[in-house]
């Protein structure tokens, strides 16, 4: 099995962090280089066929699945996830990958 690359609407594909940019007191980010982002889904998965570039609204009707933050202290970062948005937690890369491919 293969995951599809689906459109994630008028979201910009490339990440970029011109500057460094504090995101809470202890962390920030700064350019180190570009990423190009897709949301990966199995071939068999309701989106796979849903009318591109994908909505909010239709993303919003399918669980994410997010490999779990391993922070010691306070609470961890969420990227790439609409807020109200079903989400299931994975503990590695592999199995994220894994569930994935499942659908």
């Amino acid at each position: 099995m293969s995951a599809t690359p689906a459109a994630f609407g008028n979201r910009q594909p490339i990440s970029r962090v011109s500057r460094q940019k504090q995101l809470r007191p202890g962390i920030s980010v700064q350019t180190i280089g570009l990423a190009k982002f897709v949301y990966a889904i199995a071939p068999h998965h309701p989106l796979a066929n849903a009318k591109e570039p994908l909505s909010d609204a239709t993303l919003l009707q399918s669980r994410v699945v997010a490999v779990a933050d391993l922070v010691r202290r306070g609470t961890g970062l969420s990227y790439g996830i609409l807020g109200g948005q079903d989400v299931f937690t994975v503990a590695t890369m592999n199995a994220k990958h894994d569930a994935q491919l499942r659908g």
